[in-house]
Formats: C-alpha cells, structure tokens, sequence
C-alpha cells in the first residue's frame, strides 16, 4: 500500500489526485460516526522529566445530520493553498487570498454538498489542526490549521471588475504556481499584457480572450480556465496526441462530445491490444483488463485510477481496486513476466495508484516527496510504497507508458519505478503529476492548476518533460495521425518482441 510521512515525522496522511476546489460536485455516503484513531496513554502521573503526549487525533464526519459537525466549528486555514474556510450555524464559507486580496464565495457550501467528508486531527483546542480532510467523490484533501479569525480584509468588499479578475489571477499563478521556469513561461510580462488589456474595460469576450492568451502555451495538462455560470470549460491545454484527437473529433460529426469521442478513443485501443490474449477478463467497469499474452507473458491494463463504482468514496475505490489486483496476482502467478500497461491511464486517485503498485512491491521503499511553493507550515510529506494483499507478484514488470500517462497514471509509475524488477517501456509519461487546485476569481471564473511537487527519491522533477522510459518505444507520434488508431497495439508487439529476445 502507498503511506505518507511528513518530514517532521509528526504525522501521517492519506493523498488523492484530483481538483480540490471545494464545491466542484456532491460527494457520496454520509457516515455519522466518531472514531479515536490515535491516544495518548491513560493516567495522570506526568512529571517535568516527562512532557505530556500529545492530543488524541481524532476522525469525524464533517456533516452530522443536517449540520456541519461542532467540532469544526470556527475559522480553519488550508496550509499551502491561499484559502480559509469558515463554519458557522448558517453553513460553511470559503475566502481566497492573495497578496492584494481575500473574499469569499458568493453562495456558503450547504452540508448536502460534503456528506461522506471526514475530517481527522486534533480540532477542539486552540491552535487545533485537521491533519486530513477528505471528501469521497471529488476527492478533496487538505491539511487545515484552526485560527482565531478571519484577516480583517477578508470581510470587506470583494473585488470585481476586470482589473480585479487579472490581479487575482497573477497573484494566484505568481504565488502558487511551482513550474514557470519548466514551463518556459514570462509569467511577468504575460500579466503585465494581462493587466493592461483589463485596464481598458474590455467585454467579457474580450476578458475571456485576454485570460485565455495568458495561459496559452503553458503546456500543461492540469491548467485550465472554466466559466462558472455558463458551466464551460473556456480553456485547457492538451498533449499532443490529445489535439490530434480533437481534429480527428472535428472532422466528423457521430459522436457530438468530445468527452464521449475520447471514451471511445481510450477503449477502442484497449480493446485492440487486449484481442490477442488467450485469457481475457474485464473489471472495475472495464477501467482494467487483464490475462495472459502468447509466450506466458501475464498483461494488466488500467486506464484510470477512480471511477471504479459510481458514488464511490476513496475508501471503496481502494478496496474495489485492492481484490482485483489479489485476483490478478493469483491467477497470473505463474506466468514468467508482466506487462502492466498504463499507456492510456487519464488519472484519477493517488490512493488507488498506491494499492494497485502494492501487489508488486518487494518491501517497504520512498516512492516520492511532495513539497509545495508556499507550504504555510504544512510539511513536506514521504510517500513509501510497501507490500499489500496477500501475495506479491515480483517476476519480471514491463511498465508500458506513454504520453497519454498522466496525474495518478504517473505517481504510479513512479512508486513502480523504484521496485528492482520493474522496467518503464514505451514513451515518456506527460509530465503533469501535481494535484490539481481550483480557485475562484472574482467574478465567473475558475483557474485551475498544479501546486504540489513531486520529486522521486533521487531528488529529480518529472513536470514538463515527463518520466522518461528505461526502453524508448514510439506508442503516438504527432507527425502521423494514422498511429491515434494503431499505435498502441504496435508499440505493445514492440515491447513483446523485446521481452521475446
């Protein structure tokens, strides 16, 4: 399984991989119980030579009935993220900060919206934290840190207008964001042309043209802009082979959703490589197919690391993807190598990745560090990848990745990466392994983007050019749309091929 250290040693914590923006969509079950997960010893016979222990860390349900638990009540600051969160009898509040500005949402969070989110960590006393709040479905997690107050400017007027979006905007990004020198981007002079174009008043057309040519050429897949009102996605950037895809989605006119075109795209390919197993079987609403190639070669495809049940929370996820993998390791057991393919992987939970590489993991080993561009007194954190299940598949691994590797797709491919018998083929993965955090800008904007740095245990940065494969085989290539359709199943015999010799 994948477990995360703080530097510090002080605590330990859970991840997922996904946007973090507070309200992006309702979550699943509610669950109304208290748990004590962690104690100090019982007595009172504590002398100066013996410091007390520190406070019992506690996991609640943020929603208790049809309210917001008590324990939560008051003003909390999510470390590392520029946002506070206020509960109160009327509902939850959350304010944006930047250097130049604090304001709220217009709307409170209703408590429907977080049922099922758990909150763990010492809450009650002052100068109380929350170690891990998650909320199932989206996922959310975040490490908060209780405070007396709000700042004094978060309960003045909000800003508005034009001039106030683009401020926000760079200060946000400015603040943030960890990779402008491995994006190759003057983030100074686009604000600078930013600021401008907004001091003249533009139209919202005009505004939108302006944001969006700020952000253009990030090359970054976990950067987008998203209108709120309109529920459009203005902008995002795309891989490659992803606007290749987007022309091929252009240039006909069945399939009226790119998102849908896309969904067909990724199992149309898996079915293709998956046509020549002799042993063939599908799980986890067809997310993973698995069985055995010519040659004795046992084959695993996962396509996303979520997504397995509808309505399900991390815990579910992780225990639906925990006895497919046991099934996988036990029927494939005697075959003399593996090829995991996460060639086509979009994603998803970092939770998941940690289960599914746990069926391969000869002992306990650092995957990765994550830091952050402002920690604000969250540590940095040490994920280990350990054995789990009841049995290891440690036979030759073949990693099959590609450009289309991507977010959970890659933390996984770096906790496999430090196991001895795992080799990475294909291409390199898409570079955009940060959690993703939404914020709001004054008015119907979201700005989403990456915050979070991931380092493997050799200290090097994947974001930008992507983790790059022990054995290079071409998967796409963006001079040749033809390989959108073949491609994949080409470089796979490629890879069987080498595996052969």
């Amino acid at each position: 399984m994948l477990t995360a250290n703080s530097s510090d040693n002080t605590s330990s914590f859970n991840r997922t991989g996904s946007s973090n923006y507070l309200t992006a969509r309702p979550c699943a079950v509610a669950s109304a119980c208290v748990m004590v997960i962690a104690s100090g010893c019982g007595g009172d016979h504590r002398d100066s030579n013996h410091p007390p222990p520190p406070p019992a860390s506690t996991t609640v349900a943020v929603v208790d009935g049809a309210r917001y638990a008590p324990q939560l009540t008051g003003t909390w600051r999510v470390l590392g993220q520029g946002r506070y969160l206020a509960f109160g009898a009327e509902g939850l509040r959350q304010y944006f900060e930047t250097a130049s500005d604090c304001y709220a949402t217009a709307d409170t969070v209703d408590p429907a919206e977080l049922a099922g989110a758990t909150a763990t960590g010492q809450l009650t006393q002052p100068g109380g934290q929350v170690e891990l709040f998650s909320v199932p479905g989206t996922p959310v997690e975040m490490r908060l840190q209780r405070v007396d107050a709000l700042p004094a400017r978060c309960t003045a007027a909000a800003p508005s207008g034009a001039v106030a979006t683009a401020r926000v905007l760079c200060e946000t990004l400015q603040e943030r964001y960890p990779f402008f020198s491995e994006r190759r981007i003057d983030w100074a002079g686009r604000c600078a042309a930013l600021q401008a174009a907004a001091a003249q008043r533009p139209s919202e057309a005009a505004l939108e043209t302006a944001l969006i040519e700020a952000l253009d050429g990030f090359d970054d897949e976990h950067v987008s802009l998203h209108h709120v009102e309109r529920g459009q996605l203005l902008w995002a950037a795309a891989a490659p082979t992803t606007v290749l895809l987007k022309q091929a989605f252009g240039a006909q006119d069945e399939v009226g959703d790119f998102d849908d075109f896309y969904t067909a795209w990724l199992a149309r390919n898996q079915q293709a490589a998956a046509a020549r197993l002799t042993e063939r079987h599908e799980a986890l609403g067809g997310a993973v197919v698995w069985g055995r190639l010519p040659g004795n070669i046992g084959y695993l495809s996962i396509t996303r690391m979520a997504g397995y049940e509808e309505g399900a929370g991390p815990a579910r996820e992780m225990q639906l993807a925990g006895e497919e993998m046991d099934r996988v390791v036990a029927a494939l057991a005697d075959t003399r190598a593996m090829i995991v393919d996460v060639a086509l992987n979009q994603g998803g939970l970092d939770l998941v990745s940690g289960v599914l590489a746990s069926r391969f993991a000869d002992r306990r080993r650092l995957a990765f560090v994550t830091t952050m561009k402002q920690p604000e007194g969250s540590p940095a954190r040490d994920w280990h990848i350990e054995p789990g299940g009841p049995r290891q598949y440690l036979k030759p691994i073949y990693l099959f990745t590609s450009e289309q590797t991507i977010s959970a797709g890659e933390t996984f491919v770096l906790m496999m990466r430090t196991l001895p018998h795992v080799r990475q083929a294909g291409q390199n993965t898409a570079g955009a392994l940060s959690d993703v955090m939404g914020k709001l800008l004054p008015g119907p904007y979201v700005v989403g983007f990456p915050y979070q740095i991931n380092r493997d245990p050799n200290g090097v940065l994947f974001e930008g050019p992507g983790i790059v494969p022990h054995l290079p085989i071409t998967v796409f290539d963006p001079a040749d749309p033809a390989m959108l359709e073949s491609g994949h199943r080409k470089a796979l015999s490629a890879l069987l091929a080498r595996i052969g010799n």
